[in-house]
């Protein structure tokens, strides 16, 4: 089965949410090349911004994504600590590419039907460019736990 894997799969299983059991089962299946699931450098970006900030909120308790930001810059025993978050996503991912993982790119067509997207059912504007690119590849299914997607009745979201 090929299909489009949202930020919020990878973000169930990484920061233990209620969905990690489906998520790993997702992603299992795509890490075997069973399936094969799509993102963009757009999403895997997403996830890596998410998880900066999740380690900062846990390591600095409240705080703002400002003092975060700056912590990353100006204290390296913090910065040491996100960038091992960071670093476990990133062989994951290296480790999905050798199996049914592909990152496609997103051109300037996607960025403008995304524009159309977001005017026509009110997504937000990552969560349209990835309507946006899933139509220009012909992808009929995504893997969400986000609810917006089935907004667009074109798109069968799994689980």
């Amino acid at each position: 089965m090929e299909f489009f894997l949202d930020s919020s799969v990878f973000l169930s299983l990484f920061l233990g949410e209620k969905e990690a059991d489906k998520a790993s089962e997702i992603l299992i299946n795509v890490e075997k090349g069973i399936d094969i699931g799509f993102v963009t450098p757009h999403i895997l970006e997403e996830i890596t911004y998410k998880l900066i900030i999740s380690k900062g909120l846990e390591l600095l308790g409240k705080a703002s994504i400002w003092t975060i930001r700056d912590k990353l810059k100006d204290d390296i025993d913090f910065r040491g600590k996100i960038i091992q978050v960071v670093d476990l996503f990133i062989k994951y991912i290296e480790k999905m590419l050798k199996g049914g993982l592909r990152v496609t790119p997103i051109i300037d067509d996607d960025y403008f039907k995304s524009i159309k997207i977001i005017e026509g059912f009110g997504l937000l504007p990552s969560d349209a460019l990835i309507v946006a690119v899933m139509m220009r590849k012909g992808i009929k299914t995504i893997a969400s736990f986000d609810k917006d997607f089935k907004l667009i009745k074109s798109i069968k979201v799994i689980p």
